[in-house]
């Protein structure tokens, strides 16, 4: 009888064992899908310097797309007439529902100019700029006005939020500047509703995160970004990255007043940008190693 209860102990302890060495396995196979090195970078064949991704959980591609002399116009146009169609959207829809502000536009826009202006020709060789962005439609499929809209509609574009990134070639991290929901699509959720699956991910860490996803592929020594987000976006960012992974630093009026010229001249801060200093109240220098990026990409993108 005792031989008998000790060999069923010993085919248990194998058979549970067994299922052990299974869900370990499993669970290492889940990882490996899930891990960043398996997350498929799509290359435009149509055009030079756009990366995509789709993200099943949501329905919305995740797009980076390089900032050129072709294309640097109709970005530039495309942010005027976000600025422009705002007060109407407004109008049209804030007597039901109010719309998500925008004021990450002119911060946009006005980085733009100044590459346009000064970079695309005189640091060409030094900086690169970008332009991330979410999308309903495939980025590679749509023609012009499904990405931009047109010059008087507020629903045409199916970009959702879009931002600015700007990378030197020669340092370890790059920056961020004027991440905001597009008109079309605070007019979209003023008429539908915020979509269901918005508590799952969050549209700026999508961004945030597939951008370094690509910039480490194409920049091997970035190690994370440096930036200033208004308080709203700063609270998604230290919800999402680990806090060894974040640092939260002097506010921007602070840092910007200790700056030599800034003390000779205070107006070189308001220069060229009158809608700025209002939309950075608040704003906080943050950095973040990109290790938090990748930890998030791991966690939450279902993708394709």
């Amino acid at each position: 009888m005792k031989k008998s209860i000790v060999h069923i102990h010993k085919i248990y302890q194998i058979f549970y064992t067994g299922i052990a060495f299974i869900c370990v396995n499993f669970a290492d196979t889940l990882h490996a899908e899930n891990s960043p090195e398996k997350i498929i970078v799509h290359e435009s064949k149509k055009q030079a310097g756009l990366y995509y991704i789709e993200c099943k959980k949501t329905g919305l591609f995740i797009a980076l797309e390089k900032i050129t002399t072709e294309n640097i116009t109709d970005w530039i146009n495309f942010a005027k007439r976000q600025e422009n169609n705002y007060g109407r959207a407004l109008n049209k829809y804030a007597a039901k529902k109010t719309l998500p502000n925008l004021n990450g536009i002119a911060p946009f826009k006005n980085r733009l100019l100044n590459y346009e202006d000064k970079q695309l020709s005189k640091c060409k060789n030094d900086y690169d700029m970008y332009a991330a962005y979410l999308m309903h439609t495939d980025p590679e499929e749509s023609d012009k006005t499904e990405k931009f809209g047109t010059t008087t509609s507020v629903e045409n574009s199916s970009i959702a939020m879009i931002t600015t990134i700007q990378i030197s070639k020669n340092h370890d991290f790059y920056s961020a500047l004027g991440i905001s929901r597009t008109v079309d699509e605070a007019v979209r959720i003023s008429k539908n509703g915020k979509p269901k699956t918005t508590h799952i991910n969050s549209m700026p860490m999508h961004i945030y995160s597939y951008t370094y996803h690509v910039f480490k592929k194409n920049y091997p020594n970035i190690q994370g970004i440096i930036s200033t987000p208004v308080l709203a976006v700063r609270k998604i960012l230290q919800k999402f990255i680990p806090k060894e992974s974040i640092t939260i630093g002097a506010s921007l009026e602070d840092a910007f007043s200790k700056l030599p010229w800034v003390e000779q001249d205070p107006t070189t801060f308001v220069h060229s940008m009158p809608s700025e200093p209002n939309f950075f109240k608040g704003a906080v220098m943050t950095k973040i190693n990109g290790q938090g990026f990748l930890g998030y990409l791991q966690n939450n993108f279902d993708i394709s």
